[in-house]
């Protein structure tokens, strides 16, 4: 899998790890990387 310059964020502050997993997950599905 090529590297997407529109999946990395630099300085994403989170609350919780749960969040930051999240947020994680959601730049994946959004990009079509997971079902």
């Amino acid at each position: 899998m090529k590297i997407q310059r529109n999946l990395i964020k630099l300085n994403k502050h989170f609350e919780t790890k749960e969040e930051a997993i999240e947020y994680c997950g959601s730049l994946l599905h959004d990009a079509g990387c997971v079902t």
